[in-house]
């Protein structure tokens, strides 16, 4: 906007005299509807779209940076394909130790997942998982139900999938648990008490609940 350049800014509000600190991308703008994401390991991340792809441009890429100084800590893409959705954090744990994990989805149609001590390996290109989603995702959600298994939800161009992460020896699987029925241009879903709710949008806009464990239908709002 206004000719600034594409990139994350923050404001130390506990300074006397606060100032601006600013991190740019040298290339496309932040991915998705929902800014950058604070980690538990006292970091930021974002995901980025296209732009000018090189060693010192960061577009199709998902990187961290430190909270205060916004330093770029570490990064990775997946080649020149852009991000389509903002990067989702959360923790999963194995027996003792909790995992810190970044997930984003990408133009290829792939969801990735991403490690906070490494995110893209030496190369900056090895996630520690990755599925198809079949199509570009817009938003992502997740939650942990009562059972600790943990799900991130992904709207697609027709649907939403719901995805459970497993662990193993620090590695993160991915298996799809259910698709919904088909939406038009769908909303990203909310997870509320195990329920997920989105919503189709068009002509014929309905609002739709979904059993989050199965994705049993139960109940929309019609026409309405």
């Amino acid at each position: 906007c206004g000719g600034v350049s594409n990139g994350v800014w923050a404001i130390d509000t506990a300074e006397a005299s606060p100032t601006a600190v600013h991190w740019a991308t040298n290339g496309g703008g932040v991915a998705g509807n929902v800014g950058a994401a604070f980690g538990p390991s006292e970091s930021v991340y974002v995901a980025t779209g296209d732009g000018e792809y090189s060693p010192a441009a960061f577009s199709n890429s998902v990187v961290s940076l430190e909270t205060k100084t916004l330093k770029m800590k570490d990064w990775f893409t997946p080649g020149k394909s852009e991000f389509t959705s903002s990067q989702l954090v959360f923790e999963m744990k194995e027996g003792d130790k909790a995992h810190e994990l970044i997930a984003a989805a990408n133009k290829d149609g792939k969801l990735y997942i991403l490690s906070s001590e490494s995110l893209g390996g030496a190369d900056h290109k090895t996630p520690l998982a990755s599925a198809s989603l079949g199509s570009a995702a817009h938003s992502l959600a997740s939650w942990e139900d009562g059972s600790g298994t943990r799900w991130i939800l992904a709207d697609t161009d027709g649907n939403v999938t719901a995805l459970k992460v497993t662990m193993q020896s620090g590695k993160p699987s991915l298996q799809t648990g259910w698709t919904s029925r088909a939406l038009t241009s769908p909303i990203g879903p909310a997870v509320i008490n195990g329920i997920v709710f989105a919503a189709s949008t068009g002509s014929s806009s309905v609002l739709y609940a979904f059993d989050g464990a199965t994705g049993r239908e139960l109940f929309n709002s019609g026409s309405t």
